[in-house]
């Protein structure tokens, strides 16, 4: 069966759509190489079904991130001056 991606709201995204959301973005990270993101996978994959279950839950009772400070990132300033 292939997997087909439909946002219809937060209340109905299921754990299948964060495994391949994981999946995707983490193949994405492997190919980038001006954020360091390897230690953060590996760290969340410890414990990787029980965080994905926590993410869901809270995604859905929050209905998404935009409000929920604790998924903001951290933004890596350069001390490179660019002309």
């Amino acid at each position: 069966m292939r997997y087909q991606a439909k946002f219809t709201g937060w209340q109905n995204l299921s754990l299948e759509d964060l495994v391949v959301t994981y999946r995707k973005a983490k193949a994405d990270s492997f190919f980038e190489n001006t954020f360091p993101t390897a230690i953060k996978l590996a760290e969340y994959e410890q414990n990787w079904l029980v965080n994905l279950k926590a993410l869901l839950a809270n995604l859905q009772s929050d209905n998404g991130f935009a409000e929920n400070t604790d998924y903001l990132g951290e933004c890596c300033r350069s001390t490179h001056k660019h002309p």
